[in-house]
């Protein structure tokens, strides 16, 4: 459900927008990427989808983050974080806002965090950790659902009136066979 559904949005928001922004050794990259990195991540969580962001380096050091004051600081990484390094897969869980990184975390509801293996502009292995709210996601599935239900059903009608004409013939044959057997045995019978 919802962290599938988290886990598939975070993945390329970090392979596809944070990496290709920033370095491991310089946070942000090239001229003017400093801002454009924090101007991009900013305006994806307009929508209220994504809550907060951040990248990782291998020794627990947050590279980048949506929270200024967590920048430059150090954080044990789960064992399932750690294996993300150097890899393109990702992982999605309920978060936990008692952990230390999450200081002052305002309950906003049940949070979804994804981490994701990415690659900087350097090609250094990172993680991008982002949290998106669970009602959010439940929304979306909603809408989603909601958006094919009518296709579903006119698919469904319009097979129904494709196969009601075939399986009338079909009724037919069999009654006309059935008759015509029954016809042959009466006469069987009188022979």
């Amino acid at each position: 459900g919802a962290v599938c559904a988290a886990r598939v949005r975070g993945a390329p928001s970090g392979s596809r927008v944070a990496g290709p922004l920033c370095t491991a050794a310089g946070g942000a990259q090239g001229p003017g990427a400093d801002v454009e990195l924090p101007h991009v991540m900013r305006s994806r969580m307009r929508d209220g989808l994504v809550i907060h962001a951040r990248l990782w380096t291998k020794d627990g050091e947050v590279i980048w983050s949506d929270e200024d004051a967590l920048v430059g600081r150090r954080f044990p990484l789960a064992d399932d974080v750690k294996a993300l390094f150097g890899t393109d897969e990702a992982t999605a869980e309920v978060s936990d806002l008692s952990k230390s990184e999450n200081p002052g975390e305002p309950q906003v509801g049940e949070l979804l965090e994804v981490y994701a293996g990415i690659h900087d502009a350097d090609q250094t292995p990172l993680v991008f950790e982002a949290y998106f709210s669970s009602e959010t996601m439940r929304q979306d599935e909603q809408a989603i659902f909601r958006g094919y239900l009518p296709v579903i059903f006119a698919a469904l009608l319009l097979f129904q009136f494709a196969v009601l004409p075939m399986a009338l013939s079909l009724a037919r044959r069999v009654e006309r066979a059935q008759a015509e057997r029954s016809k042959l045995m009466r006469h069987a019978l009188l022979a």
